[in-house]
């Protein structure tokens, strides 16, 4: 009797999704019969590559295929104020960039007009050029200019240093502090294919990125920061004054602002210099092999690589710091670092750089979690 009161259950159960999805079907059709527009709707978008409008670099594109503006036809339906509402929220860097012309350029090549002069100069797709062998200009920073729609070296010199200014400038107090005033200039000669005029030989050519880590204080996080403001080579890092990287590092937070950079440019001089058989470059400079800090007792993983984005590598790097140095450089990351114990860390790593094994395991029995 159960087993009849079960299949009669489910028959009812299976009826009823039947007569729903019935139902639901009928309702769509009659929809769909009553709406022919919804089915262009339905049907899958052709993307237009909407960086051949003059001023839309990639990620402009990105921002307004997730507005649902896919195709020159949906970009031309709309008004420079309807883009503005679009992409300034997204930040101060797009309020900046004109879009007045961006409706008209995408009617002309939704009605493939490609071969009016208006068209051909301002929507046929464009070269990149290497901006970074432009002096002062790194990765992030073409990044930044490519979005602004500057992907070119024409494009970059018809800019002002004003222009450069208030692209830029929003993206940071790292990028105000840029001097930008020689760069249309570098761009102009660039564009003309002057390469062998000495002031563009100087400026203008690829560099060699240095190993900025290979200076005392300077580890990966640190020389990304460096890189990404311009200075990627030894020279220009002992072109700086101290003064100068506080003002470049010291906005990324209280961890880059606790840094000793006083020596940082005589050390990248003498490295510039070939000279590291001198004794305060030779400890300074040279490569470092970095030592397992998780070794430490109170030192995990995370803990590691925030005291090597700090410069500190090794157990004698580790050693020489006192608590109250590794306090000023962990704590900002929140309170999980506030509420660790410090104390013994330069003590077990003094042993550990010694190679003095058996006192160190003494002392890590002593502690519970630090001390």
């Amino acid at each position: 009797m159960d087993g009849w009161l079960i299949l009669l259950i489910f028959l009812v159960i299976a009826l009823i999704a039947w007569w729903t999805y019935s139902r639901w079907t009928v309702s769509r059709e009659a929809f769909r019969e009553a709406h022919p527009e919804a089915l262009a709707v339905e049907e899958a978008v052709e993307f237009d590559d909407l960086t051949r409008i003059k001023g839309i670099g990639a990620k402009v594109q990105e921002v307004l295929n997730d507005a649902g503006i896919e195709t020159f036809a949906q970009l031309a339906a709309k008004t420079p104020e309807d883009l503005d509402a679009t992409l300034d929220p997204a930040g101060q860097i797009y309020a900046t960039m004109d879009k007045t012309s961006w409706p008209e350029q995408a009617a002309l090549a939704a009605e493939g007009k490609w071969e009016e002069p208006e068209v051909e100069e301002i929507v046929e797709p464009v070269e990149f050029d290497d901006l970074t062998r432009i002096k002062g200009v790194g990765p992030r920073v073409q990044e930044l200019l490519n979005d602004a729609g500057i992907e070119t070296f024409a494009q970059l010199a018809a800019k002002t240093p004003e222009d450069l200014d208030a692209t830029l400038d929003p993206a940071g107090q790292i990028y105000a502090t840029m001097d930008k005033t020689s760069w249309p200039e570098q761009a102009a000669l660039a564009a003309e294919g002057k390469l062998e005029e000495p002031e563009v030989e100087e400026v203008a050519e690829s560099v060699k990125f240095d190993d900025l880590t290979r200076i005392k204080g300077i580890g990966p996080k640190v020389q990304e920061v460096l890189n990404d403001a311009g200075i990627e080579t030894f020279a220009q890092l002992a072109a700086k004054t101290p003064e100068e990287l506080k003002a470049i590092l010291n906005v990324f937070g209280r961890i880059y602002v606790a840094m000793d950079k006083t020596s940082w440019p005589r050390q990248a001089a003498l490295a510039v210099e070939g000279k590291l058989e001198e004794p305060e470059v030779e400890e300074v400079v040279e490569p470092v092999e970095p030592d397992d800090l998780t070794r430490i007792k109170g030192i995990g993983p995370k803990v590691q690589e925030v005291l090597n984005d700090a410069g500190i590598e090794t157990f004698a790097q580790l050693a020489a710091k006192t608590p109250e140095e590794l306090k000023a450089i962990l704590d900002v990351f929140g309170r999980i670092y506030v509420a660790m114990d410090k104390t013994s860390w330069p003590e077990q790593a003094a042993l550990a750089a010694e190679g003095k094994w058996e006192e160190f395991a003494t002392l890590q029995d002593e502690l519970v979690s630090g001390r």
